[in-house]
């Protein structure tokens, strides 16, 4: 203890605070705005704890009608605690060098000793009145002070000034905007601030024309714990869809989105906000589909012959099975379709995407391969085959719409004409059912043992996104060499 005292001079009248006094301490050069907290006090010294730098002068708001101008004592710190010169105090206009005993008393005593010591001065008649209302007053200043889970700030003509024992760095000049507009409008307003990694309910509350108060209530925990259960029961369903549909559909987490949707490469992308961009949407995706299945079709076989408007025409214009047959082809155009629907009827519009995406990967020993089960014959592959592309056309519809509700997904996914729009609803339930069609399609190979078609779906607030994965056959060349595979 005493080396705390020794923090600061003062002799026998250094006291440390039982509750630390939180204040606001302005540099008085640059006005820049620090928090702290009063931990020791004579009438001539403060030791205060707080993030400000050590320099020479700044203004400390103790009370409402009380400043002092302190500067700091060179070596004087112990656990964050820094020694400070009372250099002025000023108070209501008056000048002084040093607390008087009766503001000293108040800061170091007891709250209801200074009540009976100011109560004491008054009649008797009314003397027991009077203190009655200022005990219940500070009980229930005292309670709030006690939740520690925020701070007030009471606000006048002189701005801000801090209360109780919190010490939030919130923005000055944030608080002073609400305030103002509260007391502008005559009415209590509520705003939310995020501020490193924190979450504030800010309350601003006139009280009168020119004063009010602000609280700010720390709302992290609540909001971890909220966000913790959202996530927990977005797992519960993630997992349950995923088996229901045998790994057709997946819901994704945000990052997981943004993370397959920009894999590959961008083969075509546009805008829907009609039926008739749909129309022309399905036109140009069809033309770039047809380019693509001749490319694979070159990289899967040894030559093919020239393209045409259909892929299975192109394929077998060389005398080969078809990569894609007609029928996948549909299917395809018609998923891509649904999926573009949904976008102008829930959301009023849409962007789409088609990729690419591919990798390299060595095949087994004794795996049949693609080209070979095409031919007609079943040899098996000799140790040390060279590695095959594995690729996989993926399809992107988002919108900005209002999203999904979690309760929701199942019955718009899974449910064949649920709709939360009136209208016949089918949309998911079709891409599902085309997905699995792709999926069981005899020409189409197992791509390791994962689902040949998924469903990728990612939905919030901020809108959804809505992703067809068709995986293909492996190929002995990349059919897009000039960018990085995933």
């Amino acid at each position: 203890m005493k080396a705390w005292l020794d923090l600061i001079d003062g002799g026998n009248l250094r006291r440390k605070l039982e509750k630390p006094l939180a204040i606001e301490m302005l540099d008085i050069r640059t006005e820049e705005r620090f928090f702290g907290d009063v931990v020791i006090i004579s009438p001539t010294g403060l030791g205060i704890r707080s993030d400000a730098p050590w320099k020479q002068g700044y203004r400390v708001r103790l009370s409402a009608n009380l400043d002092v101008i302190v500067r700091g004592i060179f070596g004087r710190e112990l656990d964050g605690v820094r020694g400070y010169d009372i250099v002025e105090v000023l108070r209501d206009g008056i000048v002084g060098q040093r607390l008087s005993n009766e503001e000293y008393a108040l800061l170091v005593g007891e709250p209801e000793q200074f009540i009976d010591m100011v109560c004491q001065y008054m009649p008797e008649s009314v003397q027991g009145a009077v203190r009655g209302r200022l005990l219940e007053r500070l009980e229930k200043l005292q309670l709030i002070d006690e939740l520690a889970v925020g701070q007030i700030w009471a606000y006048g003509e002189s701005g801000l000034r801090s209360l109780g024992r919190g010490q939030l760095s919130l923005p000055y000049d944030f608080l002073v905007c609400g305030m103002q507009a509260a007391l502008a409008d005559g009415a209590a307003k509520r705003d939310f601030l995020a501020q490193e990694g924190r979450y504030y309910d800010l309350h601003f509350l006139p009280l009168s024309p020119r004063r009010g108060g602000v609280v700010a209530l720390d709302i992290t925990e609540v909001v971890r714990k909220e966000r913790f259960g959202r996530d927990y029961e977005r797992k519960v369903y993630r997992d349950v869809i995923l088996a229901a549909t045998q790994g057709r559909l997946v819901l994704l987490e945000e990052p997981e989105m943004r993370l397959l949707k920009d894999e590959g490469v961008l083969l075509a992308e546009g805008e829907v906000c009609n039926p008739a961009d749909v129309r022309k949407a399905r036109s140009e995706i069809k033309k770039v589909l047809c380019e693509t299945v001749a490319k694979m079709a070159e990289q899967g076989k040894t030559e093919v012959g020239h393209v045409t408007d259909s892929p299975s025409d192109t394929v077998a214009a060389a005398g080969r099975a078809p990569v894609w047959s007609d029928r996948k082809v549909n299917l395809f155009l018609l998923c891509c379709m649904e999926a573009l629907t949904n976008a102008v009827k829930h959301a009023g519009q849409g962007g789409f995407e088609l990729r690419w995406a591919q990798e390299e990967k060595a095949e087994p020993v004794g795996m049949v391969t693609a080209a070979a089960s095409d031919a007609g014959t079943v040899p098996c592959q000799e140790k040390g085959s060279p590695a095959r592309w594995h690729g996989a056309l993926r399809f992107w519809v988002a919108d900005q719409g209002p999203g999904i509700p979690l309760e929701e997904i199942p019955k718009a996914t899974l449910m064949d004409r649920y709709s939360t729009k009136g209208s016949l609803g089918s949309g998911f339930y079709i891409m599902l059912q085309g997905l699995g069609l792709y999926s069981s399609a005899k020409e189409t190979p197992e791509c390791d043992g994962d689902a040949k078609g998924r469903l990728l779906l990612h939905t919030g607030v901020g809108g959804t996104v809505v992703g067809q994965e068709w995986k293909t056959i492996p190929l002995h060349h990349p059919p897009f060499p000039s960018y990085s595979y995933y």
